[in-house]
């Protein structure tokens, strides 16, 4: 199994205006490396380098656990250009924060000190499965000619009963594992 290592940033960037008023971004970037991965938005399959993330409100978060600004993600691998996949490969990815874990076990990704408190990002597989921090994402098929998507979700989630307003930014690589 040979490890593509790409860094991938996720980060929401936050502006404190008013006490109502404010925006959130999600955007990311990827560097080369031996196949081609793109982030992509599912929803229009073209790549992006920012998922907004609308405007979340501390409110929203009314107990640990809850979830808020749930948004799609998909990374796809291209085969070509010294890509070569075999037929009926798989490929997992991993994700880890550069902020380190959140959370009681450490498994939701932290968000950058000094900003929003109570609250860490998730990351979810296309069926809702948490992907933890460090740890593989389920296999996902790969198509050995044509582009596959990896489609994942992100979304906020209060790690406190209190979540603080403040910028809520996260960086995270990402591994993708192809045999």
């Amino acid at each position: 199994m040979k490890p593509l290592v790409i860094a991938f940033g996720l980060a929401v960037a936050s502006q404190q205006a008013l006490a109502n008023t404010g925006s959130i971004n999600f955007f990311g970037q990827v560097s080369s490396g031996t196949c081609s991965i793109e982030i992509i938005d599912p929803s229009t399959g073209l790549p992006t380098s920012r998922i907004f993330m609308g405007n979340v409100n501390a409110a929203q978060f009314k107990q640990a656990d809850d979830e808020a600004a749930n948004r799609a993600f998909g990374l796809r691998v291209t085969p070509g250009s010294g890509c070569i996949l075999r037929p009926g490969a798989n490929a997992s990815v991993t994700f880890t924060g550069n902020y380190g874990g959140a959370g009681a076990t450490g498994t939701l990704y932290a968000l950058e000190p000094g900003g929003a408190t109570g609250l860490a990002l998730t990351i979810k597989d296309n069926v809702g499965t948490p992907v933890d921090n460090g740890i593989s994402s389920k296999q996902y098929p790969l198509h050995d000619s044509k582009p596959t998507d990896m489609l994942f979700s992100v979304a906020y989630k209060a790690i406190a009963t209190q979540v603080t307003a403040g910028f809520a930014n996260s960086d995270v690589q990402f591994r993708v594992d192809i045999p």
